[in-house]
């Protein structure tokens, strides 16, 4: 009978932790690639290796190391983030991206300029 009570309980615990989880389940999709720029006349944009943050707030909530030549793809709840590129040589600008309420993809390019 104590075995039955007991996983009764979790159950009960683990489906308000999962009611309470989809209130604020994923919904928004941001995918892209870092684009380098500048450099000698004539050079080609590149797309380097490096690291992309996703921070809310002020708080990071997501980080992705891409390959040289590789997207990132990031799969957000509804609000406003920073995108901000590490690792890369010369200096990146961040990117404000707001995930609207409900499905959506948004393809962006995080800029930094070549030393």
């Amino acid at each position: 009978m104590a075995t039955v009570r007991v996983s009764l309980t979790a159950v009960l615990v683990l489906s308000g932790c999962a009611g309470h989880g989809s209130a604020s389940a994923p919904n928004g999709a941001v995918h892209g690639a870092i684009v380098q720029v500048g450099g000698p006349a004539g050079a080609e944009p590149g797309h380097p290796a490096g690291t992309v943050v996703v921070t809310r707030g002020g708080f990071p909530v997501a980080r992705q190391q891409v390959a040289e030549g590789g997207e990132f793809r990031f799969t957000l709840s509804a609000g406003t983030y920073r995108l901000t590129v590490q690792d890369v040589d010369g200096g990146c600008t961040p990117a404000a991206v707001n995930v609207p309420d409900g499905a959506s993809d948004q393809a962006i390019e995080l800029t930094c300029q070549r030393k």
